[in-house]
């Protein structure tokens, strides 16, 4: 594992799932983590038992992602109070139930985007300042489904989907590592996708699909953060 001592991470949604793994992982490799959370179960207890663990740390904030004006709040915040910016881990999102297309309705659609797609636009957005001054990164959580499709789940992969797609554009625009992450198989084959890549410019990736494990995941999504080609 790379070495993150005195780099800053925000990770959104990370008090469970993919986004605590990426909280523990990175902090484990000495990194500072911020993450956040719309509800602030679990938040502190999560802080104080990676912060416990060492040798980086971990704080908490609540934030609702959905509100473009906490988010870019937290984000320039963070970077302000720490000095710097390193890593965006835009992982916050929502699969809602499995159900017919007929359904949904124009406003569970609206608020789903705004919530899984929206709320990536304005983190890259907002850190974007800082991840050019410190050669930084960002990862987007998408998924496989946003190239396979997914049963009864229209909303959901029209968003991830929205989420590949505008991660790959975003790769082409900066000079900064942007990375669209989905099912993980293994390192190698996500250096083998990375070795493919042009110099300073990382493309999104999908790979194939791992669930179990959330460490895992992280794991895979470090190493991509620190890779440079």
């Amino acid at each position: 594992m790379t070495d993150y001592t005195g780099h800053v991470v925000i990770v959104t949604g990370g008090t469970k799932g993919i986004g605590r793994g990426c909280v523990e992982v990175f902090a484990g490799a000495g990194a500072h983590v911020v993450f956040c959370s719309h509800e602030p179960q679990g938040g502190s207890d999560l802080s104080a038992a990676v912060t416990a663990c060492g040798p980086g740390r971990a704080d908490f904030a609540v934030c609702d992602v959905a509100d473009a004006g906490a988010l870019t709040a937290l984000v320039a915040g963070t970077a302000a109070r720490l000095g710097r910016l390193d890593c965006l881990i835009n992982n916050a999102g929502w699969h809602p139930p499995h159900k017919p297309i007929d359904d949904f309705t124009l406003d569970e659609f609206e608020a789903l985007m705004r919530l899984n797609v929206t709320s990536v636009f304005v983190g890259c957005r907002a850190a974007l300042p800082f991840l050019r001054r410190s050669r930084g990164s960002i990862i987007n959580i998408a998924s496989l489904v946003a190239t396979i499709g997914q049963h009864y789940a229209t909303t959901y992969v029209a968003s991830k989907g929205a989420v590949l797609s505008f991660t790959k554009a975003l790769a082409e625009a900066t000079s900064i590592p942007v990375i669209a992450s989905g099912g993980i198989h293994n390192l190698g084959d996500i250096k083998a996708l990375l070795d493919a890549k042009a110099p300073g410019i990382i493309g999104a990736i999908t790979g194939r699909a791992i669930y179990e494990g959330t460490l895992d995941v992280a794991e895979a999504q470090a190493f991509c953060d620190s890779y440079k080609g």
